[in-house]
């Protein structure tokens, strides 16, 4: 498993205040007017901040058997949820996960159908290979912290001639790159939502806006979720 992160605060709701007009009644009894039933009440309402994300929300945010990209199937023998040990990459960032708060993660992998079976044949190159990553931590500084480390370590030690893309729209803090690994070429959306770090790659010959079409889905089903 690759180095897992997420970052930044998601803003809060505010609810605007509300309140009706006040119009005069005509003059009756004593020649006071009468209240209208629309009299002027100004009620403020409350500023609402979204919940966090529990470990519920994990699967209905993340990608399923549904979402599987064109050339892909839903590989359900890798798609599980993950405890920290599984979810770190080494003991470095066990402890890093440990200190950010991570409460748990669940990973989804679309592979080519041909390497579905435990004796495919070797992989071709352009072959299409879909990670989604989904990491719940205790707080939203806990995932932003994540979330540059995870960038950061991505880039220093495994994607090579990187350049950022669009990654407008993609919750509180979020990175797009596109660059190759391993020779193949590979687009990577990684972003946070509360406290909640998602991550979505494709590698093999799926377009960028394939893969970024799969990251909206999954910012739509965490707003959805809260």
């Amino acid at each position: 498993m690759s180095r897992h992160a997420s970052a930044a605060l998601a803003a809060a709701v505010t609810v605007a205040f509300a309140g009706a007009a006040c119009t005069a009644g005509s003059d009756q009894g004593h020649g006071r007017p009468v209240p209208s039933p629309a009299s002027s009440f100004v009620i403020p309402s409350p500023i609402l901040s979204p919940r966090p994300f529990t470990i519920d929300d994990l699967s209905a945010v993340s990608l399923g058997r549904g979402d599987a990209p064109a050339g892909t199937e839903f590989a359900p023998q890798y798609s599980v949820d993950e405890t920290i040990d599984q979810f770190a990459s080494d003991a470095e960032e066990l402890t890093a996960l440990r200190v950010d708060g991570f409460v748990s993660g669940h990973v989804t992998l679309f592979i080519p159908p041909a390497q579905v079976a435990d004796d495919a044949a070797p992989v071709e190159p352009g072959q299409v290979f879909v990670q989604q990553i989904a990491g719940l931590f205790e707080t939203a500084p806990g995932a932003d912290s994540s979330l540059r480390r995870y960038v950061s370590n991505l880039r220093a030690f495994d994607l090579r001639r990187d350049v950022r893309i669009s990654d407008t729209g993609l919750g509180a803090s979020s990175e797009g790159l596109r660059g190759t690994i391993g020779g193949e070429a590979v687009t990577i959306y990684a972003w946070r939502t509360a406290n909640l770090l998602l991550v979505v790659s494709g590698s093999g010959s799926i377009p960028p806006q394939d893969v970024r079409a799969l990251a909206d889905v999954m910012q739509r089903r965490a707003d959805l979720a809260r």
